[in-house]
């Protein structure tokens, strides 16, 4: 038994000694070798990225007002980001929030707090204007999507509904999910 208590004794010590030696000495700053801590490596301001198609011609245009890479896991945070989608047969989207945030592969854009996607009017086109939340853009499949409250208006027409997904290429494609509702008014 006693050689027992003499084991668990040094176990003890042991690894109380381990812990010791762990801590940062007294005024240093901590170790971050094993840190979880988010910590951008470089930032841009007012920047503008432009995506081509195979033509030559713009296919997607990413701007912020500010950009923060953080290569814990090699993301991007955006302020102020403003996406505009370009088509060939029709007036270019433009999608505006506060707040971004870009996967590590840069495909996948997710728009944080209010969203609106815009289409101005042209001729042949009449202007969109949709208001959501919190909208998961696939880069490279066009695609927006949300699980929030949407509304939709065009010209004098309005629709709302609850969740959306909505493809970008031509012919564009926005529907709306559940509970859906409008008001379409006779001219």
């Amino acid at each position: 038994m006693r050689r027992l208590h003499k084991r668990l004794l040094v176990l003890s010590l042991v690894a109380g000694g381990s812990w010791l030696l762990s801590l940062d000495p007294p005024g240093e700053a901590p170790s971050t070798a094993f840190s979880n801590e988010r910590k951008a490596d470089y930032f841009l301001r007012h920047f503008e990225i432009v995506s081509m198609d195979l033509q030559g011609r713009p296919q997607r245009t990413l701007q912020a007002e500010q950009m923060e890479h953080f290569p814990l896991d090699d993301s991007t945070d955006l302020k102020k980001p403003v996406l505009h989608i370009h088509s060939a047969e029709s007036p270019a989207w433009k999608v505006i929030s506060k707040t971004g945030h870009m996967d590590s592969d840069g495909e996948q854009l997710t728009l944080n707090g209010p969203v609106r996607l815009h289409r101005p009017a042209a001729p042949g086109f009449q202007a969109i204007t949709v208001d959501t939340h919190n909208v998961r853009v696939q880069l490279d499949k066009d695609l927006a999507e949300t699980r929030e409250a949407v509304d939709i208006k065009t010209g004098i027409h309005k629709m709302n509904g609850i969740g959306m997904k909505a493809i970008f290429r031509d012919p564009i494609q926005v529907r709306l999910l559940a509970k859906v509702g409008g008001i379409h008014a006779v001219q």
